[in-house]
């Protein structure tokens, strides 16, 4: 079952669908909008544009992307900046950098900090990642560099490293991950609903308060059960924030790499 669907779906239930077309479907005389579902525009307005990219930055994706055929932008005082080209990173953005480590310039490195010689620098980043695990998960000692990493800008990253070897960098960072829903366990469905449905909740109250004070001043009628539903919303926008933060926070740690590299942290090296 597609997640977005099922959170749509679980919004419909929740939720008057008097107050979701009052919402979503007509403002003053606009009725453009009627042209398409109310699912489709609940997905259009709030889902797509908020929920998604909020959800996603908590999930992160590791990525190892070699700086081999990367020209530095800035040199000065062992300090290095880089600017991650789209091609390293097709539509996606880093989130955070964890480490930076040396790879020899014109060749690969085994397990032993051995080069093999004779082979150019690895341009698939996929294989970049795959080699690093495999070198980190055989290897008796740990990944060391003396470089420090830090990310200072959209895709931009500044290393500042004192003893620079024949070598050139390869950092580790998270990056969003654009086919992040396709890989939330179903059994996590309700979270990301329960995330769906308190962004739905701050946009109705948002859209609504003011419209239905303005009805009230100018027609003098009393909005009853409708105002009430509404002014039950007014936390929403407030739970959405808690509830990314701590419960989403956590289900999206569980559910991504980002979990099985640390359990793999805390077993002996070599296993």
């Amino acid at each position: 079952m597609n997640i977005l669907v099922k959170s749509v779906q679980d919004i419909m239930y929740e939720i008057p669908s008097e107050v979701l077309v009052k919402a979503f479907m007509t403002y003053g005389n606009d009725y453009t909008n009627r042209a398409t579902s109310l699912e489709e525009t609940i997905l259009a307005k709030v889902i797509r544009p908020r929920v998604v990219p909020d959800a996603n930055i908590a999930r992160g994706q590791h990525m190892q992307i070699s700086l081999a055929n990367v020209k530095p932008k800035v040199t000065e005082d062992y300090r290095v900046i880089y600017e991650i080209p789209e091609r390293l990173i097709p539509g996606k953005t880093i989130l955070s950098v964890m480490n930076v480590s040396y790879v020899p310039y014109n060749g690969s490195m085994n397990a032993f900090g051995f080069s093999y010689g004779g082979v150019g620098p690895l341009y698939s980043q996929d294989v970049m990642t795959a080699t690093q695990q495999m070198v980190e998960a055989s290897s008796s000692v740990p990944a060391v560099s003396t470089a420090r990493v830090e990310l200072i800008g959209e895709n931009t990253v500044l290393i500042e490293d004192t003893q620079r070897y024949n070598s050139t960098y390869s950092i580790s960072c998270y990056v969003t991950d654009n086919d992040f829903l396709s890989k939330i366990n179903p059994r996590n469905f309700e979270y990301f609903s329960t995330l769906c449905a308190y962004a739905v909740k701050s946009y109705i109250y948002r859209t609504l308060r003011i419209r239905m004070d303005r009805a009230y001043i100018e027609g003098g009628s009393e909005l009853g059960q409708f105002k009430a539903v509404v002014e039950e919303f007014a936390d929403a926008e407030e739970n959405y924030k808690t509830f990314l933060r701590t419960k989403w926070a956590k289900v999206a740690f569980i559910d991504s790499d980002r979990h099985r590299r640390f359990v793999k942290a805390q077993l002996p090296v070599g296993l």
